[in-house]
């Protein structure tokens, strides 16, 4: 549309989106950005930020015309996000740790092919594998909703096979971790070779 009526038709366009932009940066105490250049309409961006304890949290967000706000905005929105990537990697670490304690403290060997030896080689590159896909995914410090989704599935399907083979020998594990509704399934046999699959075409 062009002329007088497209030009107004345009500006009032570009009111919409930038109280749109207004109103989410209110809700979710964050910078906003409404854009489409370059971008799927329904695609969310977050900025993150690492805390002292390694901790990601949000700092802004980009966001196409078409997505939805609920998806920033409800009790799994942006911040719940995060703050559910940083407790299922803390808790790994925590896993990692709890079994480096034992092994000073135990004299026990590891058999060569079980569930703990793995767990034990697992844990041992945990930092490693943590850092190699967040370069992946959190390049320049930004990542998609969809991708931290994906994260957070990939850390929790680790953490559920791992803490009850750490718990059986240390008799204490980290605390279970919550996740979304449908992150949830009836819990079935980890299978390494799908999760290193994953890992290689991440």
């Amino acid at each position: 549309m062009s002329g007088p009526q497209g030009t107004c038709t345009n500006r009032m366009l570009r009111v919409l989106v930038a109280e749109r932009a207004r109103d989410l940066s209110q809700r979710l105490r964050l910078p906003v950005l409404v854009h489409d250049l370059g971008w799927r309409s329904t695609e969310i961006e977050v900025q993150i930020t690492r805390r002292a304890d390694g901790a990601i949290a949000p700092s802004r967000v980009l966001m196409g015309p078409a997505a939805l706000d609920l998806m920033m905005l409800n009790d799994d929105g942006v911040h719940a996000r995060c703050e559910r990537y940083s407790q299922v990697v803390g808790q790994l670490r925590e896993l990692a740790r709890l079994l480096a304690e034992f092994e000073r403290t135990s004299r026990a060997a590891l058999r060569p092919g079980s569930p703990l030896a793995y767990a034990r080689a697992v844990l041992a590159t945990l930092d490693d594998l943590v850092a190699r896909r967040e370069r992946m995914t959190m390049r320049n410090g930004a990542v998609r909703l969809a991708t931290l989704d994906l994260e957070i599935a990939f850390f929790t399907r680790y953490y559920a096979w791992l803490a009850p083979i750490v718990e059986s020998v240390t008799g204490s594990a980290p605390i279970s971790i919550p996740s979304r509704r449908r992150h949830r399934g009836r819990r079935c046999r980890h299978d390494p070779g799908r999760d290193r699959r994953l890992e290689s075409a991440s």
